[in-house]
């Protein structure tokens, strides 16, 4: 909130002018999340001037700029912003992992192996995933795969290390028939059967999950000139609610068929399903009257639509 208007304020002091009959875009922009922000700008004289601003402004609120963090670099130097690191090879500019937040998740990674060093294989796959899954997914939009691969093998090099240390007298083939499965085509997936549950026979894998295994989705720009509020561009809204819908049910492969059968629509009510609606499984015919978990039995319905539903049937 302190920082809100500082991107008004640089517009502001470096707006559009006349000079010699020629107009001068100063080209400086504020890119800002939360309490981190970058200034771009043409040369490093206008940067020296804009930071002149920033401290201004930031003094009047009673705040100053870290002399550590702030620094004037050239693009293909590049810099960091948000865990992501951001330079310009010749004519591209990427945008990759930062070697620093690399290092954190690594050793956040570490930290949690160490500290359950007599744990079930189970239960440290039940840490890990989510760890894991929740940083490529961050990462995803950006050119991340070598480095999602470069982080899968050092994962496995610290579950090799966990399993060589809980059986210093086995070999290290009966060490992997135990704790590595063949999954696919990967032949060393840190994998486990799951504690049985009624019904499951036989019982379920839990493997562990792979960062080299998650796809890189391109972030798709808004069109610059949608207007939410014209009925010519409710069919592009509706396509750009399900983008994060699709990417959401991938390896949830029942639920992401029935999404796709319905064409992302709630039948109930003929609105789009969303992740921001959630939605529920409906049974046609209730498991309790006979009706199986067979495709055609299900429908995914909005939460709402799903309640009145039972309402109705009641």
């Amino acid at each position: 909130m302190v920082l809100d208007g500082l991107e008004r304020m640089l517009s502001h002091a470096f707006r559009k002018r006349k000079s010699g009959g020629q107009v001068i875009h100063p080209k400086v922009h504020c890119i800002r999340y939360a309490d981190d922000f970058v200034v771009t700008g043409t040369s490093p004289d206008v940067l020296i001037k804009a930071k002149g601003y920033i401290e201004a402004f930031l003094a009047e609120r009673g705040l100053t700029l870290s002399p550590e963090k702030t620094t004037i670099v050239h693009i293909t130097e590049g810099f960091e912003f948000l865990g992501q690191h951001v330079r310009r090879y010749g004519a591209k500019i990427l945008i990759k992992p930062s070697k620093k937040a690399v290092q954190r998740v690594y050793r956040r990674i570490k930290d949690i192996v160490w500290a359950n060093k007599a744990a079930r294989q189970q239960n440290l796959i039940g840490l890990l995933n989510p760890i894991i899954t929740g940083w490529v997914h961050y990462h995803c939009h950006a050119v991340a795969s070598v480095t999602f691969h470069r982080l899968a093998y050092l994962v496995w090099h610290v579950l090799w290390q966990w399993t060589v240390r809980r059986h210093r007298n086995k070999g290290r083939q009966w060490i992997r028939r135990k704790y590595f499965r063949t999954v696919g085509t990967r032949t060393w997936t840190f994998a486990c059967d799951r504690t049985r549950r009624k019904g499951d026979v036989p019982p379920k894998l839990m493997s562990l999950a792979y960062a080299g295994d998650t796809k890189i989705r391109r972030h798709v720009k808004v069109q610059a000139a949608l207007n939410p509020y014209s009925p010519r561009w409710e069919a592009y809204m509706e396509k750009r609610l399900t983008l994060p819908m699709a990417n959401g049910l991938r390896g949830k492969g029942r639920i992401l068929s029935l999404w796709k059968s319905q064409d992302g629509r709630c039948p109930a009510c003929e609105e789009p399903l969303t992740c921001e609606t959630g939605w529920h499984v409906h049974h046609v015919i209730y498991r309790a009257k006979g009706g199986s978990d067979h495709r055609d039995n299900l429908r995914l319905l909005h939460p709402n639509c799903h309640r009145q539903l039972h309402v109705t049937d009641r």
